[in-house]
């Protein structure tokens, strides 16, 4: 159970960095698509694994012997809608993130990659 929540929160910038290199490539920019990987790796991968680890310590520690069985069912109970608001938080943060540090134009973009 553990891997597979770990691995449904990696779906995030998994889908991203997928639909991200289409576009770019389809805009025939795909050194854009390297301006944008700290801010996926920052908010999509570190920021969304760290918030699911503490969405699912309780269950994890449960699972691993040294937690209690209440405090595990309350987390499993809660698990789907927390991790779904939790999903959505990070994914706003990334969408205005990306709003403010995306260059405005094909100049913008051009000198970005270069610096890169």
């Amino acid at each position: 159970m553990t891997k597979r929540y770990y691995l449904a929160l990696l779906a995030m910038p998994t889908l991203d960095l997928l639909l991200s290199g289409l576009f770019v490539s389809l805009a025939g920019m795909p050194q854009a698509l390297l301006y944008r990987l700290p801010e996926i790796l920052v908010i999509l991968l570190a920021v969304n694994l760290a918030g699911g680890w503490w969405l699912h310590r309780p269950i994890a520690r449960f699972l691993a012997g040294t937690g209690e069985a209440e405090p595990a069912l309350t987390a499993l109970e809660r698990l789907a809608p927390r991790a779904g608001a939790w999903c959505l938080m990070v994914a706003a943060i990334f969408s205005i993130s990306a709003f403010l540090t995306t260059p405005s134009s094909c100049t913008d973009w051009s000198r970005a990659a270069r610096s890169c």
